[in-house]
């Protein structure tokens, strides 16, 4: 049953996550998982190598084992445009996986066909503080994240907050760090359980983790909606901040992709609305309902059915 080996970036980051979910979910059917650039390192002759890497990132020659019969990738973009290039390295797959519908679109429309499979959450119910405004992400000041902006606009509000950052060296006045990848689950418990609202002004997100994880905590989003976040955000487990969209800029700026882009003024006003609404409590109740079918073993199956493997 052992005929999957996972090759990808075991490293801190969004695919590191989603690399240790997907070892998760599943679990026996796996024969190993290598690093991206060890792929002679494999001991099995896998029926389906599966890559959990960025779109292009890195070494040219991968796949570069092809000791399986097939090859899978588990991908996404934060923009809504391929070019060609990346519609080619796409195309050395047999089989293309995304997490969301979103992506599933964006890569249809450069002529790939994507299976969606959401990565799953657990969803944490129970008391916690709840006295914070929480943000998070990677720690760049430039491009989509935008974490210097969010602090600005937590602090405007004077209330307590918390901004966690993969890589607070980027970014220096982001010093709450913790490592989202490496910290352990009781960390990312009890961070997620403190907080009250979660605030993202990112521009571009191809799925969005910490909004993912903040909403099985119990935590309502104030955020634009818009990329892979539209499945999974709603007027009822958030406070949806009005986006215009703008070209992509830096390494996402191929093609015409757009971004989200939000006045700051009117982010302030929607947050400081949420902060203020009666039916706070209501909605962090939904937030976690609403995301509660994301099961580990939905994806066990979803991963499966898409590498046309039989049994659960």
């Amino acid at each position: 049953m052992n005929e999957i080996v996972l090759i990808g970036r075991d490293n801190p980051g969004g695919y590191g996550d989603v690399l240790r979910c997907i070892e998760a979910a599943l679990g026996d059917r796996l024969a190993g998982s290598v690093g991206l650039f060890n792929p002679h390192n494999l001991v099995a002759e896998p029926a389906v190598e599966l890559y959990v890497v960025p779109m292009g990132y890195g070494s040219s020659d991968y796949p570069a084992a092809r000791k399986g019969n097939k090859t899978a990738i588990y991908t996404m973009w934060e923009t809504d445009c391929l070019n060609k290039r990346q519609a080619e390295f796409l195309r050395r797959f047999d089989v293309v996986m995304v997490p969301c519908t979103w992506c599933r679109d964006v890569f249809a429309e450069a002529g790939i066909t994507a299976h969606v499979v959401p990565p799953y959450v657990e969803i944490i119910e129970g008391p916690g503080s709840r006295d914070k405004l929480l943000a998070g992400g990677a720690a760049s000041p430039i491009f989509r994240k935008r974490l210097d902006k969010v602090v600005d606009l937590l602090h405007a509000t004077g209330e307590a907050y918390s901004v966690r950052s993969d890589d607070p060296s980027v970014f220096p006045g982001c010093g709450d760090k913790m490592d989202f990848t490496w910290a352990s689950t009781e960390d990312h418990e009890a961070w997620f359980r403190s907080g009250k609202l979660f605030l993202n002004l990112c521009s571009g997100e191809g799925w969005g983790l910490f909004q993912h994880k903040a909403l099985a905590h119990g935590l309502p989003l104030v955020t634009p909606c818009h990329g892979g976040l539209v499945d999974f955000v709603t007027p009822e487990n958030s406070y949806i901040i009005p986006h215009t969209e703008v070209f992509a800029s830096g390494y996402f700026a191929v093609g015409l992709g757009k971004w989200a882009d939000v006045k700051i003024e009117e982010a302030e006003e929607v947050l400081r609305f949420a902060l203020n609404d009666p039916g706070l409590k209501v909605k962090q109740v939904a937030a976690a309902a609403s995301v509660a079918h994301f099961t580990k073993a939905r994806m066990r199956r979803e991963l499966l059915a898409a590498l046309e493997l039989s049994g659960q």
